[in-house]
């Protein structure tokens, strides 16, 4: 075992805030290097954010001057700044289709970091996952359009056969301050379940919860919050 491999006691169940607190005797008596492995690991996961804030509250390592808490910190100020600019972009968007009328359906990485994680920052994400109705699909791309995105239509992927096998159209960032938005057809992707299965999709919209997010309207899945 090299220097740098960690207790399986430990990772990567230490990312969770209660029990890292249960385990901070152990957690005390690590080395520099066995600190800097377990960064590095969280780093590659995404998960660097979720270590930090589960070990903030220990003050471990418990030098000050450490490296790894040196470089625990800065990997969750950078998510916490992309959160900042990625929760502002959400709000823009919800706003702005409610001011047509829709209220989407947020999933995926942008839900799951507003309700399940401890902040935002824990939750890294490259885009931001919006369900709407076919019938609004062509309301909200021209909404988000007004914002300055503007659509992707893949060659090989076609909003015909998107719209067919539960994809998205992919909007794309034209002014600072944004990124990917991908408006999905459903939330049961791929042309392979589209054949083999027949999904309830309308049952599953009647269940979506309405709730606020952001101080704008929103909906989520059912069991999601």
């Amino acid at each position: 075992m090299t220097d740098r491999m960690l207790p399986p006691s430990i990772w990567p169940k230490v990312i969770v805030p209660s029990v890292a607190a249960r385990g901070a005797p152990q957690l005390a008596t690590l080395s520099e290097a066995k600190w800097l492995g377990m960064v590095e690991q969280a780093r590659q996961l995404g998960l660097a954010p979720l270590l930090y804030v589960a070990v903030k509250p220990l003050r471990l390592p418990a030098d000050p001057a450490s490296p790894a808490r040196q470089i625990l910190r800065m990997l969750y100020r950078q998510a916490a700044i992309l959160a900042l600019q990625r929760t502002a972009e959400l709000q823009r968007l919800l706003a702005a289709l409610a001011s047509v009328d829709i209220c989407p359906a947020v999933f995926k990485g942008a839900a799951l970091a507003h309700t399940l994680y401890p902040s935002p920052a824990c939750r890294p994400m490259g885009d931001i996952d919006l369900w709407v109705s076919h019938a609004e699909m062509p309301t909200a791309i021209a909404a988000l359009e007004a914002l300055g995105y503007h659509m992707r239509e893949k060659r090989d992927r076609p909003h015909a056969l998107t719209r067919t096998t539960d994809g998205e159209v992919q909007m794309l960032a034209g002014q600072p301050g944004q990124g990917l938005v991908e408006l999905h057809w459903g939330v049961f992707p791929g042309e392979w379940l589209a054949h083999a299965t027949a999904v309830d999709r309308d049952g599953v919209r009647q269940r979506l919860v309405e709730t606020r997010l952001l101080q704008q309207p929103a909906r989520a899945l059912a069991g999601q919050i």
